[in-house]
């Protein structure tokens, strides 16, 4: 399979190749440390050996304030990087779909197209959508997919507790 082509706001250049062709055993949704009142939220595929992150980053729009646009990188990580995490969901997959399959998901439906936020805030958005997707497509079961969305809808603290927030709502170009 050829490398699947970089773009403005796709950035695989930390993806392993090999890694387009595994099979994914499970997906887990990750809320990152709290920032100024808000978790960053990450979704990570499960393959042999490694664990393939999506992060949609924000970053701001020169000349236009209060505008950031989302950048998704998509890059191979090892087991450790969950440990940075304060909130963990786990979706196991249905079939086998791999890597490749379902970053060319995320691609159909224009995903890696996103704005955040004035105030820089849309990850949980931008995951419950592409959650979204997977459970459209099959990828993952309605009663799991629930538990992720009820977890996005929380601000989460190192200790594990949850703080009810509403969730922010960029939009997808």
């Amino acid at each position: 399979m050829p490398r699947r082509e970089a773009h403005e706001q796709l950035d695989v250049s930390r993806l392993i190749e090999t890694d387009e062709n595994q099979v994914i055993s499970r997906i887990i949704l990750v809320a990152g440390h709290p920032h100024q009142h808000i978790n960053h939220w990450y979704i990570y595929f499960e393959v042999e050996e490694r664990f393939v992150r999506l992060n949609m980053s924000a970053a701001w729009v020169p000349g236009q304030p209060g505008r950031k646009k989302g950048k998704l990188i998509v890059d191979s990580v090892d087991y450790n990087a969950l440990t940075s995490g304060v909130r963990r969901e786990s979706f196991y997959i249905r079939g086998q779909p791999t890597v490749g399959d379902l970053l060319d998901l995320v691609q159909q439906n224009r995903r890696e197209y996103y704005v955040y936020t004035d105030t820089g805030q849309g990850c949980r958005h931008w995951c419950r959508t592409v959650l979204d997707d997977f459970l459209e497509a099959g990828v993952i079961k309605r009663k799991e997919y629930s538990k992720g969305v009820a977890a996005l809808q929380n601000l989460w603290n190192a200790s594990g507790n949850g703080t009810p927030r509403e969730i922010q709502r960029g939009v997808f170009e």
